[in-house]
């Protein structure tokens, strides 16, 4: 055979293996939510507290509770985002400042970030809408925890979310499992609170 239809057959034969070769690998390689370790967040802190890794991590389960506007609701941690999920009271004055923040921050719109809410006040829902319209956070999506379902407050049951603290935010990470939490209210705006999202992006 000469040597131009020799090295040419060659040639297509190197490319047909390096391209296999290419797409084994692309097959065999673990996905990047599997592959990476979250295991060394970006410090976020308050005067009292710092986001804390929860261990042993857990799924973010589905939780149906009532919403503010007084339809049935669905809290549910959505793949591929990063989750916000603040719990909240009106008697709690951190909060409001808490809410506020969050607010804003959702209101920029970033993507791959989602903002959630959960009051756990025992008063009426109009007493929580009066509060949350105060505040002017009624963009945000309120869901009502009055029996407790989350914090573990309602009677004969585990705590999902435990209240360590109040404010509390947790953080659930794009593959849904709850990455950790930080109880009172941080600075949303600040690079701290942005890089430790962006981690876990």
């Amino acid at each position: 055979m000469p040597n131009s239809k020799k090295d040419a057959v060659l040639g297509k034969i190197d490319r047909r293996t390096a391209l296999a070769s290419l797409l084994l690998l692309l097959a065999t390689r673990p996905s990047s939510a599997v592959s990476r370790s979250f295991d060394n967040p970006p410090v976020l802190e308050t005067v009292r507290s710092q986001f804390t890794m929860m261990a042993p991590p857990q799924k973010m389960p589905d939780v149906r509770l009532p919403l503010l506007n007084g339809k049935p609701g669905l809290l549910t941690a959505r793949a591929g985002e990063v989750l916000l999920l603040n719990i909240w009271a009106s008697w709690c004055v951190n909060c409001r400042d808490d809410l506020q923040q969050l607010a804003e921050l959702a209101r920029q719109r970033r993507r791959g970030l989602s903002v959630q809410t959960v009051s756990v006040d025992t008063i009426e829902a109009d007493r929580v809408r009066d509060f949350v319209d105060e505040l002017q956070v009624g963009d945000l999506p309120i869901f009502l925890d009055r029996a407790g379902v989350l914090s573990g407050h309602a009677e004969g049951t585990q705590a999902l979310l435990p209240a360590f603290g109040m404010p509390i935010t947790f953080l659930i990470r794009p593959d849904t499992i709850i990455a950790g939490y930080i109880t009172g209210s941080p600075d949303w705006s600040s690079k701290a609170a942005s890089d430790l999202i962006s981690y876990y992006m």
